[in-house]
């Protein structure tokens, strides 16, 4: 048999374009530009430099920017070469100044920002450079993601408004919409702020309440045809002064909301009737109300005031509270109403659960939303192949099947929430073969993170037991300690857990699963408190592995890297790498406009000095700060709020963590030792605290208190932290606190009937949390007195709009 070897060049061109296509426009440009003519004229194409993607999402959906290696080669050789072709640029925030001044972009109106920072691109848009000016003569369209809670809710709001402002030409603004955090959400404070446009048609981004949708849709945006919102909270307004105004330019609207509400009535649903020529609706809502929202309601009560509506796709959840007419509810009853129905088919399904609540689902068919609340057994059969996001609730057990069901009805899931107290009566299902047991295993390949908050234990042995689940993913786990401890046999047993949880360590990387870039090194990323790692004290975080057991480690996948350590027997051998430091000092400094005036160089896949991965300062104009040197290694910065290590981080990421904390405060020091100007005060153990009588906040957390006392009364403080105790039991006598504003009680062990009436009748508090207790929010949403709290908290907020100022220049 002859063998022949083909080379590159001898393919056709139509095999080479696949090529191209398949290797992605900056990877192309960079290995065959100037090659030779042939693969340097495909690689100049308009086709491959008219959009360039300078940052890749890697398995676990966060972002990696070009090394700096492949940046220098674009900035200096390629990018003023195939200038005038480029139309679109996806860029890391960090990367985004040396490439947009490299060269000038004639042809640019699309950009991709990822690894967004606020103030990093406020910065850019107020400095009065080449590239404020690009933003406001020729970008178009502009979209911002971020993987990680990096910033406040205020400096999100800051940059939106100047966007809005400053970028005259903008027809297309998307707002973090990729990756959502708790912080990237729209806060408008001050309501008189003179901002329009009269070029922008899509908008899509977060708001922290229905108000700042109504903002946003007051006609400032005069030619908005788009609109998609995701609302945190939709509450009930004190007084009715919602506009009146027709929203005629409307054709598309896309409403969220990311918890229950029980404003649909007196809020969404008239200003959905303001949108007389939508041609797209798209609605997701868990709805708190007396009766239910079918076919009939959507018709009579909608669908006549949009008459020109083409494609309407909805998740309504409807929550009736418990009433005996509500039980005479059937699947039927709501199948009747959709029979007539113009738009996609529906699907529904209806629970009625032993604690007196009904829950009513219609959804539209097939089902391409990426986010489902509420997911019951009542579901099996159905499939929901783009959900990424699920929350599983029922009073009823989960059983394994379901859990087989779920894996396969939800093939793309990311991030699953488990509330059920039930215990599981068949913890799993066991095949009988040749005499043997067998456990079918069931596969969760995408799944990135993981709630048992509100779960029973026999979840968590469901998940986090290996013979059971694959959860090759899994890098998010919220849970409850004793129950780790429980289900994991004080971390002796092997499981799913970060992995390894049986040595006592977790791992990270590995050549399919780089931390950053080209880093592929096995690290270890977690020391587990109490577990073998930490009992022998040899193993230190941020150790890099290079043999186990003489396997080399130096160039392995990551579930090989687990395998290998999972299984290694009692006796285990590893060879590492650690970085260590003869001698550390703490020193000092105080920033000048958030610059400590130093230049930095390294961090992980971007190391200063072969096989090591430190942040080390290289340049200090004129030698302006005595007491650093250059060639000195940071190890972190901490600020008068915050400490920030700096050990094991990119080079980008060193940066960011440095800004942060210059933002914090004007000195950046490791403690602080006045106690003369006292407002906060933290306690590990609860002392003589009446006679602080000047105290604002009084932080009692994570104190083992199992009770709050008739004594209370006589506390005089602004907020309480009792978040992270064990109460169970709350006196009425905390109505009585005259100063009292905030409480938070996250992470107890309260029930729904712990919560006295007069606390929420009668108090003084307007800022109430009880996340991580023993009930659902619905059920505080639904007892007595919550009106009352609830228009307290709307009254605040209402104050705190009035009175803040939000400096945009």
């Amino acid at each position: 048999m002859n063998c022949r070897t083909i080379h590159l060049l001898d393919l056709p061109d139509e095999i080479l374009l696949i090529l191209l296509k398949k290797l992605g426009s900056v990877d192309a440009l960079y290995s065959l530009l100037n090659v030779n003519k042939r693969l340097d004229q495909m690689a100049r194409s308009i086709d491959n430099t008219n959009s360039l993607n300078f940052s890749n999402i890697l398995s676990n959906d966060q972002f990696s920017s070009i090394n700096n290696v492949q940046l220098d080669g674009f900035c200096d050789e390629i990018l003023p070469q195939i200038h005038h072709n480029i139309a679109a640029l996806t860029l890391d925030i960090f990367s985004m100044k040396r490439i947009l001044l490299a060269c000038k972009y004639p042809n640019l109106t699309v950009i991709v920002l990822t690894n967004f920072l606020p103030d990093i691109l406020l910065q850019r848009l107020r400095d009065r450079s080449s590239i404020a000016l690009l933003f406001y003569q020729q970008i178009r369209h502009l979209t911002v993601k971020s993987e990680k809670e990096m910033f406040t809710s205020q400096s999100f709001t800051a940059v939106c408004l100047y966007i809005l402002i400053f970028c005259k030409n903008l027809s297309y603004l998307n707002m973090n919409q990729w990756l959502i955090t708790t912080h990237s959400y729209f806060s408008i404070r001050n309501r008189s702020i003179d901002i329009s446009s009269s070029n922008l048609h899509t908008l899509l981004i977060n708001v922290v309440t229905f108000d700042g949708c109504l903002w946003l849709l007051d006609g400032r945006l005069e030619q908005l045809r788009s609109f998609t919102v995701r609302v945190l909270k939709i509450r009930r307004s004190e007084m009715n002064n919602d506009s009146q105004k027709i929203l005629s330019n409307l054709k598309e609207f896309s409403l969220t909301s990311c918890f229950y509400t029980n404003a649909y009535d007196c809020r969404i649903l008239p200003l959905l009737r303001r949108m007389p020529n939508l041609e797209t609706l798209t609605l997701c809502l868990d709805i708190i109300r007396l009766t239910v929202i079918d076919g009939l309601h959507l018709n009579e009560e909608l669908l006549i005031h949009i008459m020109n509506l083409n494609k309407f796709i909805f998740r309504i959840c409807t929550v009736l509270r418990p009433f005996e007419s509500n039980y005479l509810l059937t699947m039927n009853d709501i199948k009747n109403t959709f029979i007539n129905w113009k738009y996609s088919s529906v699907n529904c399904c209806i629970d009625h659960f032993s604690d007196g609540y009904t829950y009513c689902h219609i959804y539209s068919t097939p089902f391409r939303m990426t986010h489902f609340m509420n997911l019951s057994n009542s579901f099996c059969g159905h499939h929901f192949l783009y959900a990424t996001s699920v929350v599983l609730y029922d009073t009823r057990s989960f059983e394994h099947d379901y859990f087989e069901w779920l894996s396969q009805a939800c093939p793309s899931l990311k991030e699953l929430v488990i509330n059920n107290s039930k215990p599981q009566k068949n913890k799993c299902q066991i095949a009988i073969t040749n005499d043997k047991q067998i456990v079918s295993k069931i596969s969760f390949l995408n799944l990135w993170k993981l709630s048992f908050i509100y779960a029973h234990i026999d979840y968590v042995d469901q998940f986090l037991c290996y013979a059971n689940t694959y959860l090759p993913t899994l890098h998010t786990l919220s849970i409850q300690y004793d129950k780790l401890v429980t289900i994991s046999n004080n971390f002796t047993k092997d499981s799913n857990v970060n992995d390894i949880i049986s040595l006592g360590f977790t791992i990270a990387g590995g050549n399919d699963r780089p931390i950053v870039n080209n880093f592929i090194s096995i690290v270890v990323s977690r020391i587990i408190e109490n577990g073998l790692a930490d009992r022998d004290k040899q193993l230190r975080l941020y150790d890099i592995l290079l043999r186990v057991n003489d396997i080399d480690y130096s160039n392995i996948k990551h579930h090989t890297a687990v395998e290998i350590l999972k299984t290694s027997g009692k006796k285990v051998s590893l060879r590492i790498r650690r970085l260590t430091f003869r001698f550390m000092k703490i020193i000092e400094l105080e920033h000048q406009n958030g610059k400590l005036g130093i230049s930095i160089e390294g961090g992980i896949g971007s190391e200063y000095f072969k096989g090591d991965h430190g942040v080390f300062i290289t340049y200090i104009p004129n030698q302006t700060i005595k007491q650093l040197n250059i060639g000195d290694r940071l190890i972190e910065i901490s600020s008068a709020k915050n400490t920030y290590d700096l050990r094991f981080v990119t080079h980008n990421e060193a940066k960011k963590r440095i800004g942060l904390a210059c933002s914090d405060s004007q000195k950046i020091s490791p403690e602080i030792c006045s106690l003369s100007g006292l407002r906060t005060l933290s306690l590990n153990v609860p002392r003589a605290i009446l006679y602080l009588t000047n105290l604002q906040v009084l932080d009692l957390s994570a104190n083992r208190i199992q009770e709050i006392n008739d004594d209370i009364e006589f506390l005089e403080v602004d907020e309480l932290n009792l978040n992270n105790n064990q109460i169970s039991q709350i006196s009425t006598n905390i109505s009585k606190c005259k100063r009292l504003k905030i409480l938070r009680l996250d992470n107890n062990m309260l029930k729904i009937e712990s919560i006295p009436t007069s606390l929420l009748k009668n108090s003084t508090v307007f800022l109430l949390s009880v996340n991580g207790n023993f009930f659902e929010e619905t059920q505080f949403q639904l007892i007595e007195g919550y009106d009352d709290y609830e228009r307290r908290y709307t009254a605040n907020q209402r104050k705190r709009d009035a009175t803040a100022i939000l400096l945009l220049n």
